[in-house]
Order: C-alpha cells, then structure tokens, then sequence
C-alpha cells in the first residue's frame, strides 16, 4: 500500500502525520498543515477563518465597524476594548451601553475608578423645585467659567466631580422633592447630576443627537456661589442660575 504525504504503512495501514487523513493520506486538512489559527470565537474550514458576528479580518482579528453595538449588547467588547482596537470615539459615542447613552470613553485615565461615561436617554423636568435652597454647600467648591474659553473647568466643575457633588448636595437637602440631584440619583444608586464639564462633554460629543436647544436649560452639580448652580444652554454657554429656577431640565449621568 502506497502512504501519501509522509505516512508510513504499518501492518497494511496508512499511519498518517499531523493535517492527514484517509486510507492513503491524501486528504488533506487546510487548517492544520497551514496553521491557521483565528481569534475571537472564529472556526477555521478549509483553510479559512469563519468569523463570529462583530469581527473579521484574515483571522477574526479585527472589530467590525458595522457591528460595534451588537458587540457592546452581547457583553463581548466594552467602549474602552474598542477604543484601544482604533475604533474611533466619535463613533463609538452615541452608542447604548449601561442603560445609557455613552459620551465619554476614559483613554487619559482621568476617571481612577471607571472606563467612562453615559447619560440618561431622556429629559427630566424638575419643575419648580430647582436645586438645594439651603445656603451654600461647603463640601463643594465654588466652580469659575469663562465663556470666552470653553472646556476649560475648575473645582467642582470637572470632569469626575458629578459623583461627589451630587452626594454632598442630597447629604445637605434631603428633603427636596423634585431636586435635580434627587431625581437623577431616583433613577439608581449610580446616576448622579453631572458637574459643568461631564455636561459639556455631553453636548460637545453627543452634538448630533441635539440633545439641548437654544431655548432649555440643564442643571449642573456644580456650584456657582451660595444657592446659585451652574446650568448650560445650547452647550456652549454657562449661567449662574437661581436655585428656585423653574422650567430648568437634567440629564443623569453615571460612570461604567
């Protein structure tokens, strides 16, 4: 008996090597002679890597771009992983992730517990109750703005500082009904009212959804002065506003 592709007979058997198969060894299989190895779930036949949905490339090894939010809804990629695959951010904000909206993915590591941010896909009236009317909260530190240079953010006004604003303004006025910091942390124990720069951000990288108008109003958890808080309008313009300011919006936001 003649043994193809380096078998060897053996009592009038083909002992074939490694990718051979068949009573000669002449079946080849393409996936082992060729050591095809693919990533993220890919199956290779025949040679060729069948991809699992939301990868391709040669080996699976690459992120489909059409398919990012099948890929954040199956838990198999967070907005950070895409990131450092070289989607790019504008393309990965916008999309729906930790029962939000994501505007904000951490490559600047300037979040120490979290990979980003999302806000809350709807707008929440607080009617007339505005903010905490109680006299200036000291735990949170009087933020500055200038119009004339905007994404430039002090104290309680940056980025990170939602969380702990927020928290200092329910310690001090609890018992505020349809307070803005009250609302956003009704929604659950993560979401908070965002600081001057996490709404920004909101606006700045979540543009084309139109999220504000010239003509509405969001709160901030950022303090201006003694019961006045920042709001912003339009997304470029910061106001000291009143804390019994009615028909004033919010967004929650929270950190994943």
């Amino acid at each position: 008996i003649t043994c193809n592709n380096g078998g060897t007979c053996i009592e009038g058997n083909c002992n074939c090597p490694d990718g051979f198969s068949g009573p000669q060894c002449d079946i080849e299989d393409l996936c082992i002679t060729q050591n095809v190895e693919c990533m993220n779930g890919g199956v290779c036949d025949e040679g060729n890597c069948d991809c699992p949905t939301g990868f391709i490339g040669e080996s699976c090894e690459n992120v489909d771009p059409d398919q990012l939010q099948f890929l954040l809804d199956e838990g198999l990629m967070t907005p950070l992983m895409l990131a450092i695959e070289g989607i790019p951010l504008e393309e990965i904000d916008g999309l729906n992730y930790a029962d939000g909206i994501i505007f904000y993915v951490d490559l600047e590591d300037r979040l120490p517990d979290a990979e980003g941010m999302v806000v809350s896909s709807v707008n929440i009236s607080t009617d007339a109750d505005g903010e905490c009317r109680d006299g200036d909260i000291e735990e949170i530190a009087n933020a500055s703005y200038s119009n004339a240079n905007p994404g430039s953010f002090s104290s309680s006004g940056r980025l990170g500082q939602g969380k702990f604003n927020t928290d200092a303004i329910l310690a001090h006025c609890d018992d505020l009904e349809n307070g803005a910091a009250k609302l956003c942390r009704d929604l659950g124990p993560e979401w908070f009212l965002p600081s001057m720069e996490e709404i920004w951000l909101v606006d700045q990288n979540l543009n084309v959804l139109l999220l504000f108008t010239d003509f509405d109003y969001y709160w901030t958890s950022s303090e201006s002065s003694a019961e006045f808080f920042w709001a912003i309008n339009a997304g470029e313009r910061f106001d000291a506003i009143g804390t019994g300011s009615s028909l004033v919006f919010l967004r929650a936001v929270k950190e994943f």
